[in-house]
């Protein structure tokens, strides 16, 4: 997801810094397509969602609530373009870094989060002789949550 929103970030800064003109319009459709990027993140959030998630309730509100933020940011986002920074509107470009960042900083927290979980879970079955007891995934089919089930192990 990160080198994705480099994609986006790369795309953005090309049209905060090259001036328009004949000679730049070529590369200035690019950067713009390279800022549809975005778009490819969408499958990994349901994919990290369907795969970390357990527990019907818990997976259920987990999409709702991410349904309803996706929604949310697009209602929010023509907003940030106003009439008044026309034509080439690089306040809002730049609104765009800033929560390309934001996208980088939550992905990278998420990740060093589910690590550790997963970590603390292999300390918790580990063996006197230090290998990791392997589980039969007892609660597979239990509808108990990812933080209740002791042999869930997060993707990442």
């Amino acid at each position: 997801m990160c080198g994705y929103i480099c994609i986006c970030f790369a795309g953005t800064m090309a049209l905060i810094f090259v001036t328009p003109s004949d000679s730049t319009r070529a590369g200035l459709f690019i950067a713009f397509i390279f800022m549809q990027a975005i778009a490819a993140i969408n499958t990994a959030i349901f994919s990290i969602l369907s795969r970390n998630i357990a527990g019907q309730t818990k997976k259920s509100l987990a999409y709702a609530c991410t349904l309803v933020a996706w929604a949310t940011g697009n209602a929010i986002a023509p907003q940030i373009f106003w009439d008044s920074w026309a034509p080439r509107y690089v306040p809002s470009l730049w609104i765009h870094v800033g929560l390309f960042g934001l996208f980088i900083i939550i992905a990278l927290s998420l990740r060093v989060l589910l690590v550790r979980r997963n970590k603390k879970r292999d300390d918790a079955q580990r063996q006197p002789d230090g290998t990791v007891a392997k589980t039969a995934n007892l609660h597979a089919f239990e509808d108990i949550t990812d933080l209740q089930n002791p042999d869930f192990r997060y993707v990442i």
